[in-house]
C-alpha cells in the first residue's frame, strides 16, 4: 500500500515522492501512556516511519485537540449507558461544536445513523447491536487504532457468589463484602482446586 502511494524505502527510512520522510507525532498528556504506544512505534520504525511521542501538559493537549493540531493522539476510555456521549464523540453535528469530543473530525453518514440508532434504542439488545455495528464502522474506517486489543483476553474469576433461595432471606448491606451473597460451597470448590 505504501509503495502504491509513492513511498519508497531508502536506507531504512520511508521516503515520499517529494523526498520527505514519513513522520508521525503521537500526542499524549500522560507520560505513562508512552509504554502503551512503544510497541506500535517499534512496528512503525520497522516500516521506515519516524515516530515521535510528544507528551504535553493538559491545557496544551486540550487546545491541540480542539484545534486539530496533531497527527495522532491517545484517547483512553469507553462509553457508558445510555450512549449519549457517542453523539459528542463521533456524530457529524459535533465536528465543529464547542466542547465536543469529536477530535478526529469524524463526519460519516453511517456513523451518524448508528449513533442515532444507539441513542434511540428502546431495548438493551437493540442499543448493543447499534453500538457493535458502530464499533465495526469506526474500526474499519481507520479513525482509531486499538492499542490495547488482545485476541484472547486473559480472564480469571472466582465463582464464589450466589443468591439466596428466597429473596426475602437476602441481606442488602453495603459495602463490600457484606452486601455480597457469599456461597460457602462455591468458595470451597476454589480452595480444593488450589
Amino acid at each position: 500500500l505504501l509503495a502504491e502511494a509513492g513511498w519508497q524505502m531508502r536506507d531504512g527510512v520511508l521516503i515520499g515522492a517529494g523526498g520527505e520522510p514519513f513522520t508521525i507525532e503521537f500526542l499524549s498528556r500522560v507520560p505513562a501512556e508512552q509504554r502503551r504506544l512503544l510497541p506500535y512505534v517499534d512496528a512503525l520504525t520497522a516500516l521506515g516511519i519516524e515516530s515521535l511521542i510528544r507528551v504535553v501538559e493538559g491545557a496544551q493537549y486540550a487546545n491541540r485537540l480542539r484545534n486539530r493540531d496533531y497527527d495522532a493522539f491517545i484517547r483512553i476510555g469507553d462509553f457508558g449507558l445510555p450512549p449519549w456521549e457517542l453523539h459528542l464523540a463521533f456524530h457529524s453535528q459535533a465536528v465543529d461544536a464547542p466542547l465536543s469530543f469529536n477530535h478526529a473530525g469524524i463526519s460519516h453518514p453511517a456513523v451518524d445513523a448508528l449513533v442515532d440508532a444507539a441513542k434511540a434504542a428502546s431495548t438493551l439488545d437493540s442499543m448493543a447491536a447499534a453500538c457493535r455495528a458502530l464499533d465495526r464502522v469506526l474500526l474499519w474506517s481507520f479513525y482509531q487504532i486499538p492499542l490495547d486489543a488482545v485476541d484472547d483476553p486473559h480472564l480469571v474469576y472466582w465463582d464464589k457468589f450466589g443468591r439466596p433461595q428466597r429473596e426475602a432471606e437476602a441481606t442488602y448491606l453495603s459495602p463490600f463484602p457484606d452486601g455480597w451473597w457469599y456461597d460457602e460451597a462455591k468458595a470451597a470448590r476454589i480452595e480444593i482446586a488450589n
